[in-house]
């Protein structure tokens, strides 16, 4: 609408228009440089102009930097690597001969940019950009995986969650190689937004990966024996989690919190509660765990080279720190189940680590975390602000 009263007040040829748009940076948003550019030109009717806007604008945000060359590939990569893991880079930087302030005008990247005070940024990509790059020729393991994250992220339930999350932490790994980050790191410098709810930031090594389909483990920890070697789905109806993550010789264990929309009759979480969301689900993952026989790397899993891992895509009403703390307090007396639970958790020694719906958007990126299944219909699937469900209920 602004782009069509804009064209509506200004004169020029439809050429005028496309190079304008062009030089003020491809997309919609650098308007008033656009409308600086074309003061006192001949007019033009206002369909072809915006007939020709669209054309323009679509070929030449899915035409640039497609091509099968080796320094375009490589930089696109190393920019998505980037964007994956928050890693800010300069706009006057040249990646692989290509400068990154030319991607940002070219809408290949879409930050928001004030030339005048932005100097750095974490790569954001167009999901439209990326889609097309997916299908171009010759196919390779980061193409395919990153379409199927594009796919996967456009209506997420809770199953989907889990197959998003097992194959970006899959691609995490990839950016990782990609900018030859040191191998050896802690569960809190991978999980960096989290927060340790109780044991040791344990080290953990990122691990090689082919980018392959995740696997879907066929029967419950507690009952296996087998070697873990690669990042892989739990069994359907796994007590306590839902993604198992081998690095090094540390089992990283996450379970999956996604809000969906009630079903008739039925209602949703609206905010994490230390109970049901946290210490339950770290009771059931212990047990699983102290009875296991698999191994990594030809160590035995156990609680202590074991961390549980919260991912929630739910809000903690009080902040994330607030929600770690209130897992550490007892329940009031009069909540029997409650307390029960509490005291289990207690007594345990497995390391656990929580992160609620801002943290994890952070986490995914800033060009993942705005795939649709994040962003739509998100207050459709909680209740009010003061519905009950909140970690204040210990």
């Amino acid at each position: 609408v602004v782009l069509r009263e804009l064209l509506h007040s200004v004169a020029g040829t439809v050429a005028d228009v496309c190079a304008a748009a062009r030089g003020s940076g491809g997309h919609p948003r650098s308007l008033a440089l656009l409308r600086r550019q074309l003061e006192h030109r001949g007019t033009r009717s206002l369909i072809e102009l915006e007939r020709a806007w669209i054309d323009d604008f679509i070929g030449y945000v899915t035409g640039r930097y497609m091509d099968s060359s080796t320094s375009t590939e490589l930089a696109v990569e190393e920019l998505l690597a980037r964007s994956i893991l928050n890693e800010a880079i300069s706009l006057k930087d040249e990646v692989h001969g290509i400068l990154v302030q030319d991607m940002v005008a070219s809408s290949v990247l879409i930050n928001e940019v004030d030339p005048k005070a932005t100097t750095r940024i974490i790569p954001i990509f167009s999901p439209l950009y990326l889609s097309a790059w997916c299908e171009q020729l010759p196919q390779s393991p980061v193409r395919t995986r990153v379409a199927r994250l594009l796919e996967f992220g456009r209506n997420l339930q809770h199953r989907g969650f889990e197959d998003f999350h097992v194959a970006f932490e899959d691609l995490r790994c990839w950016a990782w190689a990609k900018l030859n980050k040191d191998r050896t790191t802690t569960v809190m410098a991978w999980f960096s937004r989290a927060e340790l709810v109780r044991g040791k930031d344990l080290q953990v090594v990122v691990p090689d990966t082919n980018l392959e389909l995740a696997s879907r483990q066929n029967c419950n920890l507690g009952e296996s024996s087998e070697a873990l070697a690669s990042f892989s789905l739990a069994r359907s109806g796994q007590p306590g989690f839902d993604v198992l993550m081998p690095m090094g010789s540390t089992l990283v264990a996450c379970e999956c919190r996604f809000s969906e929309p009630p079903e008739e009759g039925e209602q949703t979480a609206t905010k994490l509660t230390a109970t049901e969301d946290l210490r339950k689900k770290v009771n059931l993952a212990a047990r699983e765990i102290s009875k296991t026989g698999a191994t990594i790397n030809s160590v035995i899993v156990t609680l202590a080279n074991s961390v549980f891992v919260l991912f929630a895509h739910r809000d903690a009403s009080t902040g994330l720190e607030q929600f770690a703390a209130s897992c550490r307090k007892r329940p009031p007396e009069a909540r029997t189940s409650a307390l029960e639970q509490f005291d289990e958790f207690e007594k345990g020694e497995m390391s656990v680590v929580v992160l609620d719906r801002s943290a994890v958007l952070e986490h995914y990126g800033p060009t993942f975390a705005r795939l649709g299944g994040f962003i739509m219909d998100y207050d459709k699937r909680h209740h009010g602000p003061d519905s009950p469900g909140s970690e204040s209920e210990l």
